[in-house]
């Protein structure tokens, strides 16, 4: 998410940015509010019928032919990336959501313990004193990639928030939504949305001594705000676009093109003047941090249902940014 315009990372939020720019039992939007493996056979769920396998947490599954998942095909002893065992997601942490607030707060963000206290402060953010942080997105190898709305991009410890400065990327939006998407078991693409009056879809390349911009495509959804970026280890690029009324909604966005992919799925929510927002995917779900009315929320959005729950009523974060990196979960843990 960003600050408002008048991303370490994931995933996403903006406060000012102007609007140019396990889940709890409530789920009433008014009302303001040492990881385990599991060896069993994965619970039925829908994955790529294209693909051969999937991840579920830790673990390979086979992809039957009608989109079920399949029978165990091997326990990962680091973890599993776009259907694959790989051991560059090995990093103590860097499967959570991590996120950045309107006071330099960098915090993680574990669903899995929604219920009691999810947040978790890691320290605070000495990247510069000139702006705020705007969005960010978290690489699989632990480094959180955070822009702040001077245009400039900082690598940041997902350990201890210790900052160093990545660069200004030349040429491209000055600031932008971001999420990184798995394109292979060991690589990965940190995809940008502009946010500026281009609406372009582009990428960073972040593998020179500086990251560079190159454009891809026009994202074209009528958007009113500009959209928050998050990605998967299976290779899923989705897009959160805030509408105030209505909350907004996360769609699948095509990496190549920028136009959406399937079904919008609504927040539903009305929240009046967007003042932050940020987004990531983690198991399945969609985690919407917003900032409305003064009120800071969090909601869950089922990717494969659609179901919204408020899981986070009143929080005492004004989130501008969420990222996740591509070892998180692709689906929910078996039973």
């Amino acid at each position: 998410m960003r600050i408002a315009i008048a991303l370490l990372l994931s995933l996403a939020a903006c406060k000012g940015r102007a609007t140019d720019g396990a889940p709890s039992q409530s789920s009433s939007p008014d009302k303001p509010s040492a990881r385990t493996t599991r060896t069993s056979e994965p619970k039925p769920t829908t994955c790529d019928a294209a693909k051969d396998t999937l991840c579920v947490v830790d673990a390979v599954a086979a992809c039957n032919k009608d989109g079920s998942v399949g029978r165990l095909i091997e326990q990962c002893k680091g973890r599993c990336r776009a259907g694959a065992c790989v051991d560059t997601c090995a990093i103590k942490g860097n499967e959570l959501i991590y996120l950045v607030d309107t006071d330099h707060n960098f915090l993680s963000f574990d669903p899995e313990k929604i219920g009691g206290d999810p947040f978790r402060l890691i320290g605070k953010l000495e990247c510069e004193t000139a702006g705020q942080p705007f969005s960010m997105g978290v690489a699989s190898d632990g480094i959180a990639w955070v822009l702040y709305n001077t245009g400039r991009v900082y690598r940041v410890s997902i350990l201890d928030a210790h900052c160093t400065k990545a660069g200004d990327p030349e040429e491209g939006p000055e600031t932008f939504g971001m999420g990184f998407v798995a394109t292979g078991p060991t690589a990965e693409k940190l995809y940008l949305a502009a946010s500026d009056s281009s609406d372009l879809l582009g990428y960073l390349d972040t593998s020179g001594k500086e990251p560079t911009w190159a454009p891809i495509a026009k994202i074209a959804m009528g958007q009113e705000h500009h959209p928050e970026l998050t990605g998967t280890g299976d290779g899923k690029l989705y897009g959160y676009f805030p509408e105030p009324t209505v909350g907004g909604f996360v769609t699948e966005l095509d990496p190549t093109t920028g136009a959406a992919v399937g079904k919008r799925l609504p927040l539903g929510v009305k929240l009046t003047e967007m003042e932050a927002y940020a987004f990531a995917h983690w198991g399945g779900v969609f985690y919407v941090f917003t900032t409305a009315e003064h009120t800071n929320r969090v909601h869950a959005i089922h990717r494969a249902t659609g179901k919204v729950e408020l899981v986070g009523p009143r929080t005492p974060f004004e989130v501008v940014g969420a990222g996740v990196s591509t070892c998180a979960p692709e689906l929910e843990r078996a039973p």
